[in-house]
């Protein structure tokens, strides 16, 4: 079960989400130096001041990143430098606290939407100067990436993060905890943009129909074969001498041939006995 400061630190990021006063962020790419109003505790002894941190994330400086709707836009690696209340630091001091050893939390959202991004935060362990402000280095682990939903643009402000002693999901007794829980205030009018990006509507898909082409079947012509009949010769064989018929004009083929064949027959056939 999260520990009393991890459930603070969630409710204050609630509360800087409800209040929905979060001045809209300039047109700008890096973060500024942001100033966060916080609580904290080292040990049985708890109070309040301001922290100062800047963050960052693999999205381009310069703003030009373009996307469209139905990405995904990586965060990683989202980095940041915090400087502590100098009044922690002063407490860590007087309880002789050399090297300050903490992990974290962070919530990013989209300004235009409110969508969050709870990031969990991995911090060098940091040795406690023993004057002078005392500033962690940063770096979440494996941050969620942004899903592009709406056309626009799309700032990125980090509104609130916890840092706590200990192990954050499995926390034991939360007496003798340090921790400190920040938030940016509500009216406040510094460029809170940490990196923007601008999201293009999806180009609607073109649907080509391709007509089926038509297949035209031309039936072959036709072919009439005419046989030509071929007249059988009559042989007459008691016909008198003369003309047998060969001078008559020529058929072509098949029939001039029979008709020889006939001719020949009729020529060679006995004569009857009687």
């Amino acid at each position: 079960m999260p520990s009393v400061p991890v459930l603070r630190a969630a409710v204050g990021c609630c509360a800087a989400l409800a209040l929905g006063g979060l001045a809209a962020a300039p047109a700008s790419a890096a973060s500024a130096d942001l100033t966060y109003q916080c609580e904290y505790a080292v040990g049985d002894v708890s109070g309040s001041g301001d922290a100062v941190a800047s963050w960052d994330t693999a999205i381009a400086d310069d703003g030009s990143l373009r996307v469209q709707v139905g990405d995904t836009v990586s965060l990683d690696p989202y980095t940041g430098e915090i400087t502590l209340p100098d009044e922690l630091v002063a407490e860590l001091r007087a309880q002789e606290v050399a090297v300050l050893d903490v992990s974290g939390l962070q919530l990013t959202i989209v300004d235009e939407t409110g969508q969050p991004y709870i990031l969990e935060l991995s911090v060098d362990p940091t040795p406690v100067p023993a004057e002078g402000p005392l500033t962690l280095t940063a770096r979440g682990v494996d941050p969620e990436p942004v899903e592009v939903t709406e056309p626009g643009p799309y700032t990125l402000v980090a509104v609130a993060f916890f840092l706590a002693t200990g192990d954050l999901e499995d926390p034991g007794p939360t007496e003798g905890m340090t921790y400190v829980d920040c938030v940016l205030p509500e009216d406040s009018p510094q460029d809170q943009a940490v990196d923007t990006f601008v999201a293009a509507a999806a180009p609607v898909p073109t649907v080509t129909v391709t007509p089926t082409p038509e297949v035209t079947v031309t039936a072959s012509p036709a072919v009439t074969v005419t046989a030509t009949p071929v007249r059988p010769v009559l042989v007459q064989t008691d016909a008198p001498a003369g003309p047998t018929g060969l001078g008559a004009p020529a058929v072509a083929g098949a029939g001039l041939t029979a008709l020889l064949l006939g001719a020949l027959v009729a020529r060679r056939r006995p004569e009857r006995r009687h």
